[in-house]
């Protein structure tokens, strides 16, 4: 799981496992955020036993208009792997 937020304007704050990382643009912050948890979940699947996950990243962004201008206020991704288990030989 990774959050982008704006602490104040015209930075994007990246929290993604024990990382936090800013960003200049909102783009950059939020494929950021995905490698990152795409990472985190393929190790994961790893750990749990299979060689070959699947990894599917949902996204929840929270964006308001404010006097007629899109203003990001925050997103959340969420990264599920999923993969049989590697087989003993």
């Amino acid at each position: 799981e990774a959050s982008v937020t704006q602490p104040v304007e015209g930075v994007f704050r990246v929290t993604s496992g024990q990382t936090v990382r800013d960003f200049r643009k909102e783009a950059d912050a939020l494929a950021a955020a995905e490698t990152d948890i795409r990472t985190i979940a393929a190790a994961s699947a790893r750990a749990a036993g299979t060689d070959s996950a699947e990894i599917e990243v949902s996204s929840d962004l929270t964006t308001s208009t404010v006097e007629g201008s899109r203003m990001f206020i925050e997103a959340r991704l969420v990264a599920v792997a999923s993969g049989r288990p590697r087989i003993a030989a």
